[in-house]
């Protein structure tokens, strides 16, 4: 009985000195580094070298989220292509024509708004603040909201186990993608940006506070409105509109009009220090500069 309490000890001993070695090992890489849950699934480690995935509310199940459930797979094979959506919405006008003039119209749009907003998650899943889903993060909504699940803290590179061992500088990315450097009037059509705006702007830091250092909201929502353009306050939206005939203040010197008047307040981006402006000529209207 003697030898067999010693045997244990021992053997609890080693077990002991084998996590703890593993634990201060730095050559031990977080599992989740490697995102390896699919379909929007959350990588949960457990210990050193295991790790769970929580595929709650994904439509699918397996080790890795890669299995789909019954109702899953019979949407998936009944779901059409990317293309073939495409060119339905893009050909047979005498049925588009039809739905726009019909009691159908609303039930469609109805139908369209529905899908879409699904596609977005509501509770956000993760912001700047949190990498998991708490009542804090749900009911504080000043964080901005990330679409994406973060990178683990401890991962070897930024990008989690792959990838370019260094970031590059932001404010090159900024200037190089985003600065214009000449006008370009609005196009009448769109391009890649687009999906950015809707799914990525509008969701994270569209309502920004300026005045709160470190990156938060104004804890407005994540809805789409003209807050930007017609003040978030009632106090801003007084000292912006005209009170005449539902127009926002403005002057006109020289066929340019501006605010510059009436000394408002106008917050920018740093590399931009000029305030947009509506140029009247010829009886047009464009945005310029100045």
């Amino acid at each position: 009985m003697k030898e067999i309490c010693i045997f244990l000890i021992c053997f609890i001993n080693l077990l002991l000195l084998e996590s703890s070695s593993c634990a201060g090992d730095s050559s031990v890489v977080n599992p989740c580094c490697s995102y390896p849950c699919q379909n929007s699934g959350v990588c949960v480690r457990f210990g050193t070298d295991r790790y769970e995935c929580d595929c709650t509310r994904t439509g699918f199940y397996g080790v890795n989220c890669t299995v789909p459930e019954l109702w899953t797979r019979v949407r998936l094979m009944l779901k059409p292509k990317p293309t073939a959506v495409h060119y339905f919405l893009t050909h047979f006008h005498w049925f588009w024509d039809l739905v726009n003039n019909s009691f159908l119209r609303d039930t469609f749009m109805r139908l369209v708004l529905t899908v879409r907003s699904d596609l977005i998650p509501s509770p956000p899943t993760y912001n700047t603040k949190y990498g998991y889903l708490s009542w804090e993060s749900y009911s504080n909504m000043s964080y901005y909201t990330r679409l994406l699940p973060p990178v683990p803290e401890d991962c070897p590179l930024p990008m989690g186990a792959k990838g370019k061992p260094q970031l590059p500088d932001p404010k090159v990315l900024a200037e190089r993608f985003f600065k214009r450097k000449t006008f370009r009037p609005d196009p009448q059509g769109t391009n890649v940006m687009f999906a950015f705006m809707a799914q990525h702007f509008t969701h994270q830091f569209f309502k920004t506070n300026q005045e709160v250092q470190g990156g938060f909201t104004k804890a407005l929502g994540h809805g789409v409105d003209a807050s930007n353009i017609y003040g978030d306050s009632l106090i801003r939206q007084l000292h912006l509109r005209l009170h005449k005939d539902g127009k926002m203040k403005y002057q006109v010197l020289n066929t340019f009009m501006t605010f510059w008047e009436y000394k408002l307040r106008f917050l920018s981006p740093p590399f931009r220090t000029k305030i947009p402006i509506l140029v009247r000529k010829g009886g047009e209207r464009n945005l310029n500069c100045t």
